[in-house]
């Protein structure tokens, strides 16, 4: 157990002077604490504060640092190859402005050096999603021939399920973290790239390098270690920290801001949050009842204009897409939309698809909730076919009643389609125990189906070779089926009669 309040806190905060670059950046990382943890209670921030300025070098970001973990970014290449070459992109006067600016900058803060280099990509200048300039070197050359670096980034659905049963989230933002990893002396040089001032190599890990994601996870995991998992989570630079009292998450900052300072790991105040009841994380909002839809996200999907093309009718439906886990008969709803997923679809707005475009605005602005599997609550799959597709939905069983934790369903290959219902059925309940097994395996379950056949599903063999086989893959679950009225399992019906995903 870690003690989360220091015997001597303002011994503690002036011990921390002598790693800072002066007391005046000490003075103004006690502010930026003092406004990162000003939505708690007075008892609260005296717990929070002393811990957060006990590592307050962590927040010191005044001079750009180096990770001391001993992982380095390397860039093998395939054999046989030689160094790739491009000559400087032609560019507009405003744009070799923004380049040269950029690198006298990179090169003031030692992120690159000069290079002799016989590797050299070129320099592209992009628009960022709020219209400002953004700095980016196009490696694909370089990527086309690198050895691809096979290490796992976490499911990120395995992560949202972790979430149950905390009360307090804080989330961890690395400041430029791709820039406090070192590459690879010998490796440096296939870095290099190519401006009209001259050329350039990488003494940190740019973006754009097939590997850095792989790099770059490797190095967190490696920091937190057995805190994964346990108290924390990472998704490449996004760290989640969860507990489910507030004495427990205060003990737990503690730990993981302790290890990102021991790896002179830096973070950026401005944009972490601490000890929140609620926030958004990899693209969900986390509350200690579920997850639902971002406000952002869900604002910028209110906010899309009509669309006037195939393209932007197109773009619509998959930012809609994203969030189709919130929402029953998904596919009914944007089915007249889909039509645009064709390159060459002529764009006819119709009434059909403007009611489409309406309705999946209107579901998204209610929020929907899915609630965390927490391996306790009895578990209820619906499932039902149709001619051409299977669907499912998990539920779990509470005092307040079912609540989803999820909802799925594909199209059926045409040979599926050519099945007998009772094939059509059990294919539906062998695909969706299949994809649900995370949640079902070890865990007595109900299925509830429409179609009373499969009732006797566990307790007689058939004739049907194929039922037979399906029957043998789910003797590893535990589950009773029972049978319900079409009716009353509309939600998996009609998942099944408007799929939202094809085949894996």
């Amino acid at each position: 157990a870690v003690n989360p309040s220091p015997s001597c806190p303002t011994r503690s905060f002036s011990q921390q002077l002598s790693h800072l670059t002066s007391s005046q950046q000490f003075s103004s990382i006690t502010t930026s604490v003092e406004k990162l943890i000003s939505h708690l209670s007075s008892s609260q921030q005296r717990q929070l504060k002393p811990i957060l300025l006990k590592h307050a070098n962590v927040f010191d970001t005044s001079k750009p640092t180096i990770v001391n973990v001993g992982i380095q970014h390397r860039i093998p290449v395939k054999p046989h190859h030689h160094p790739t070459q491009s000559r400087a992109y032609r560019k507009a006067p405003k744009e070799r402005e923004i380049e040269s600016l950029q690198v006298q900058e990179m090169l003031s803060n030692h992120i690159v050096r000069p290079s002799s280099s016989p590797w050299s990509s070129p320099v592209v200048i992009v628009k960022k999603k709020d219209g400002k300039p953004r700095f980016c070197v196009d490696y694909r050359k370089l990527n086309a021939i690198t050895e691809r670096d096979v290490y796992p980034l976490p499911r990120i659905d395995d992560i949202i399920d972790r979430m149950v049963g905390a009360q307090f989230f804080t989330t961890l933002d690395l400041k430029a973290g791709y820039w406090q990893v070192p590459v690879s002396e010998s490796d440096k040089k296939k870095t290099a790239f190519i401006t009209t001032d001259g050329l350039f190599e990488f003494n940190v890990l740019p973006f754009g390098l097939s590997n850095a994601p792989a790099t770059f996870q490797r190095l967190i995991n490696n920091v937190l270690g057995a805190l994964r998992w346990d108290i924390a989570l990472v998704y490449l630079d996004d760290i989640i920290v969860y507990s489910t009292t507030f004495e427990h998450h205060v003990q737990h900052i503690d730990l993981v801001i302790g290890a990102l300072n021991k790896a002179n790991i830096k973070l950026n105040i401005e944009k972490c949050s601490m000890a929140k009841k609620e926030l958004d994380y990899l693209g969900f909002r986390i509350t200690p009842q579920g997850i639902k839809p971002t406000t952002f996200n869900v604002k910028k999907t209110i906010d899309f204009p009509t669309p006037t093309t195939a393209k932007q009718a197109y773009s619509f439906i998959q930012m809609a897409q994203f969030y189709r886990r919130f929402i029953p008969k998904f596919s009914n709803i944007a089915a007249p939309l889909n039509v645009f997923k064709n390159k060459n679809a002529k764009f006819v707005w119709t009434e059909e698809c403007q009611l489409a475009y309406d309705t999946l605005k209107n579901k998204l602005s209610q929020y929907p909730l899915l609630a965390y599997h927490d391996g306790r609550s009895p578990l209820k799959l619906s499932i039902d076919a149709s001619g051409y597709g299977i669907g499912g939905v998990l539920h779990k069983i509470t005092e307040e009643g079912d609540r989803p934790i999820l909802f799925l369903s594909r199209t059926m290959t045409t040979a599926e389609q050519k099945y007998s219902n009772v094939e059509r059925e059990c294919l539906a309940l062998v695909w969706c125990i299949t994809k649900l097994r995370p949640y079902l395996y070890g865990q007595h379950f109900t299925l509830l189906t429409d179609h009373h056949p499969l009732c006797w599903l566990n307790k007689q063999t058939s004739k049907n070779g194929r039922l037979d086989r399906w029957a043998l893959q789910l003797q590893d679950y535990e589950f009773s089926i029972k049978h319900v009225a079409g009716k009353h399992n509309c939600v998996a019906d009609c998942l099944s009669r408007y799929p939202m995903s094809p085949p894996d």
